[in-house]
């Protein structure tokens, strides 16, 4: 699953303005688990690209507010 949420994460990225362009060996996947933990990508990864308060967003992906904001 861990391998999943940084492939989430690059995806969420790439649909961005300037993108996130993808390599044949994926090396993009190794850069992303040095910047992010595993919570924090599987968080980053379901984000929208569109703004939206943090209640919102955390009863969205199921966990309380406070647990979004950490």
């Amino acid at each position: 699953m861990d391998e999943n949420e940084y492939e989430r994460l690059a995806g969420a990225l790439d649909r961005l303005p300037n993108g996130f362009p993808r390599t044949s060996i994926g090396v993009e996947i190794a850069i992303l688990r040095k910047i992010f933990s595993t919570e924090e990508a599987w968080l980053a990864g379901l984000l929208t690209g569109q703004w939206e308060p943090l209640d919102v967003l955390a009863r969205r992906v199921g966990l309380t507010t406070e647990e979004a904001n950490e």
